[in-house]
């Protein structure tokens, strides 16, 4: 059976005012949910959000859930931060790409096809399809 992870820290469906929010990531990561977040940098700061810098974190918040997280960087800058830092996490950057790989070998994808036991697919639907032949799924619906 695959792991679930959150998308955007969401579990019930779209909501804007929920994704990326680090009230609501925090409450799935303490019942060990994993998550995935979009991580922007500006000025040397850390922030969530998917289309501009919404919600400061610290590098701790980071680093303390790094077992949980799968950090989207959403621009350059956030991925040559990931890429330089030293505390083991779990990143990944694209755009339009139907896949890309993350920095821990695994294959982020947009959709069924080819899955592989290394495959996370990215599945927003309200019936998402659990699918034994992934490793992971990404959704909007995890109840």
């Amino acid at each position: 059976m695959p792991i679930i992870i959150s998308h955007r820290g969401l579990y019930f469906g779209s909501n804007k005012s929920r994704e990326n929010n680090p009230v609501y990531i925090k409450e799935l990561l303490k019942d060990n949910i994993p998550c995935e977040i979009d991580l922007r940098i500006k000025n040397n700061k850390l922030y969530l959000g998917h289309d501009f810098e919404q919600y400061r974190i610290t590098l701790d918040f980071l680093v303390e859930n790094r077992n949980l997280l799968y950090v989207h960087a959403k621009t350059i800058n956030a991925l040559y931060w990931l890429a330089n830092t030293a505390y083991d996490l779990h990143y990944f950057y694209h755009t339009v790409e139907d896949a890309v790989l993350t920095s821990k070998k695994f294959i982020w994808q947009a959709h069924y096809n080819d899955l592989t036991p290394k495959t996370i697919v990215i599945d927003l639907s309200i019936t998402p399809r659990y699918n034994s032949k992934c490793w992971g799924i990404c959704c909007d619906y995890l109840k």
